[in-house]
This record gives C-alpha cells, sequence and structure tokens, in this order.
C-alpha cells in the first residue's frame, strides 16, 4: 500500500486535521507542518479583516501562538492516532562565506531543536547543505509516544502584531519580482538573499502587499501603504540596470520589467485572486511556447 506524508498547509485544513488523517488514514504515514502556505492561506481567508492584518512576513515562523498551536496540535492528533508529524521547512540556501553558512547552520539547528522539543518526529531543509545538521538535532527514530499539552481546539487565527515596516514591503516588492522574473523562465525555485524562494514565498509577498494596500496599513517607519507608496517601491525595485550585468543586460532588463509589471497587477487586482499564478502570471510560458514549437513541426511533417 502507498503511503504518504501530507502537508497541512491551509488555514482550513489547520481546523479539519484529524478528520483528514481519518479520511487517508489507509495511505497516510502522517501529517506534515507546511509553515509557508499556512501563512499565505492565513492572510489570503482573513484577508478582508482589519484586526487580521499579518506583520511582515519575515517576523512570522513558529515563534508566533498561533504558529506554534497549529503544530502542537498536528503532532497531538498525529501521535494519538500512531501516525508521524513532521516538522516544516528550513528555507536557507548556503550562503558565500563561510561566516554565513555557520550562522545559517546555527539558525537550522535551533529551528529543528525547537521543532524537536515540541514533539516532531521529523523536519524538511530547502538544500542538502543542511541535512546533517537537521538529522542531528533529532537524536531518536521518532517520538511517537509525546502527545503535547494543547487544547484540542487551541486559538488558530493570527493576532494582528507587529512589525509591519517599509522594509518589509519592499522584500515582498523585490522577492515577488525575482520569482515571477524565474518563474516566466520556467524556474520553479529561485535562491534569493540566501533564502529558498518558491511559488508559496510569492503567494505570501503577492497577498501580504495586497492586504496592506486594501487596508491603507500604517507602517511603523513609513508612511501609510498606498497605491502610490506601491507604485514608489516597484519603481525603486525596478531601476533602469536592476541587478542585470555583462552581455545579456537588455534581455534581462527586458525580463524583470515584464515580470514586475505582472506581479503589480497581482498585488494590485481587486478582489485579490485566490491564487496569483492562474490568473496573473503566465504559467511555464516557455514550456508552453516549446510544445507549440513541436506541434507545429509535427504538423509539417504530417504534409
Amino acid at each position: 500500500t502507498l503511503r504518504a506524508t501530507f502537508l497541512i498547509e491551509t488555514l482550513p485544513a489547520a481546523f479539519q486535521m484529524e478528520e483528514i488523517l481519518y479520511e487517508l488514514r489507509d495511505h497516510a504515514a502522517g501529517l506534515n507542518v507546511g509553515r509557508w502556505d499556512k501563512i499565505f492561506s492565513d492572510i489570503k481567508v482573513l484577508k478582508e479583516h482589519s484586526d487580521r492584518v499579518m506583520a511582515d512576513r519575515g517576523s512570522i515562523s513558529l515563534n508566533r501562538p498561533w504558529m506554534k498551536n497549529y503544530a502542537r496540535r498536528l503532532i497531538k492528533i498525529c501521535h494519538r492516532h500512531g501516525a508521524f508529524a513532521m516538522g516544516g521547512m528550513a528555507a536557507f540556501t548556503p550562503g558565500s562565506t563561510r561566516e554565513l553558512r555557520e550562522e545559517q547552520t546555527r539558525k537550522v539547528v535551533e529551528d529543528k531543536e525547537f521543532e524537536f522539543s515540541l514533539g516532531h518526529d521529523g523536519c524538511w531543509v530547502s538544500h542538502p547543505y543542511f541535512i546533517g545538521p537537521a538529522m542531528a538535532a533529532f537524536p531518536r527514530e521518532n517520538q511517537l509516544e509525546i502527545i503535547p499539552d494543547v487544547d484540542d481546539r487551541p486559538e488558530l487565527l493570527p493576532e494582528s502584531t507587529p512589525p509591519r515596516t517599509i522594509d518589509g514591503l519592499r522584500k515582498n516588492v523585490r522577492v515577488g519580482i525575482g520569482y515571477q522574473k524565474g518563474w516566466n523562465q520556467d524556474i520553479g525555485c529561485v535562491a534569493w538573499d540566501d533564502l529558498m524562494e518558491d511559488l508559496a514565498t510569492l503567494e505570501i509577498s503577492r497577498a501580504q502587499t495586497w492586504q496592506w494596500l486594501r487596508h491603507q496599513v500604517e507602517l511603523e517607519d513609513g508612511p501609510r501603504v498606498t497605491r502610490e507608496l506601491v507604485g514608489e517601491v516597484f519603481r525603486d525595485e525596478l531601476p533602469p540596470g536592476g541587478v542585470c550585468a555583462g552581455r545579456d543586460l537588455p534581455l534581462c532588463r527586458g525580463r524583470r520589467r515584464r515580470a514586475g509589471g505582472l506581479y503589480r497587477r497581482g498585488v494590485s487586482a481587486f478582489p485579490l485572486h485566490e491564487f496569483g499564478f492562474g490568473r496573473y502570471v503566465n504559467p511555464w510560458p516557455a514550456a508552453r511556447r516549446r510544445a507549440n514549437a513541436h506541434h507545429r513541426q509535427d504538423r509539417r511533417d504530417e504534409q
């Protein structure tokens, strides 16, 4: 029988973990905390609630009470039924210097030791470089006997707490443009600022920028978030040269401008699209062009 570990990475699923595990009981080895997609889902589901406006995405992890409750609830439900409870992903990619890699490794170990202390049986990393340190934080084969002392129905809704900063807004825009550019070139994961950015982090960035704009959030170290401010940030993050260099400079600039235009439409569309890549992102454009080219060649061959 095929068995798999199923990700619990949406706010509705966080309330239905036990039901999901029951329905999948013949094929479930366990459940997995999908922290990044869960943050996106929190924002998306509660986007119209002014009392649930999220903090800078970089400040949200299992350190927040509702995220910790989500992880502990998953562990309790899994272990109560003899299933494994997997932790979340450490999203680092190895830095360019030894000092940076050592600092990253320290943070990975700290994160994984915290997950082990909660009762998780295993975890994820985004790069093989960190597998050894992450595994060392889990000295036991599993922790099935640990049942966290948490309410069956703990508070799972996010709190509207600081920080909300201009740097957070800039990072949302910068990461979104960079990932959108990669997506347009058929690249599904992008190493950015020594972190692995994927579709989940694009969607967090898009949804959070939309939510801050929707509620005209007043930043702690800057002005209120308006269309004018968002436009200014996009212009700052898309200068004439940008991060492009070398003989492919014109091509790179064009790709970044196109990515910036697509992504800006995604953060300013109203209402918020459920999933951006299905509406404002051109899904797998290069692959589709290749498929069309092959189809045209096949037609010519037949003739």
